[in-house]
């Protein structure tokens, strides 16, 4: 089962849908949409989210994520049999998740504050080339005034 967002109420959004059978399948299909949705948005916000806390817009699109996996694995899809209602809860939940990746859509909390993002370090040497790849390692040499500078400051 997951953590935020409960197997009824993906029943009770495919209120056709038999819950005999399939509560087990529905609560795959939760756990593999929150592990989605937490992947994308693992660069960005601190996941998962903790069960009291989880920002509106991230169970919606858990629910269709999981609505949509459910669906997809109850039923049969061919060329000729596509359901397109069902792929409107993956697409809307794709469209909504890379905006809120892309920062077009902020995440906010039950009390609409928006949720600050997770700071990650990066370096400041990222397209900095290293001084030993720039020629071959036998034309290495130390400079000079390099030597006199360290010889002078070791003698008091």
């Amino acid at each position: 089962m997951g953590v935020y967002v409960t197997t009824s109420a993906i029943f009770t959004l495919l209120p056709g849908l038999d819950a005999t059978g399939t509560t087990a399948l529905v609560d795959t299909h939760i756990v593999r949409a929150e592990g989605m949705v937490n992947g994308m948005l693992s660069k960005k916000y601190t996941v998962p989210f903790t069960s009291t806390a989880v920002p509106p817009i991230i169970r919606q699109l858990v629910e269709d994520y999981s609505c949509y996996f459910t669906m997809r694995s109850l039923y049969t899809r061919d060329s000729q049999n596509k359901s397109d209602w069902t792929a409107e809860f993956r697409d809307l939940a794709s469209v909504t998740l890379m905006e809120i990746v892309n920062n077009k859509v902020a995440l906010v909390d039950t009390a609409g504050s928006v949720l600050p993002e997770t700071i990650i370090a990066s370096s400041t040497t990222r397209n900095y080339a290293p001084v030993f790849e720039l020629d071959t390692d036998t034309s290495w040499s130390i400079d000079d005034d390099r030597l006199d500078t360290i010889s002078s400051q070791r003698t008091p």
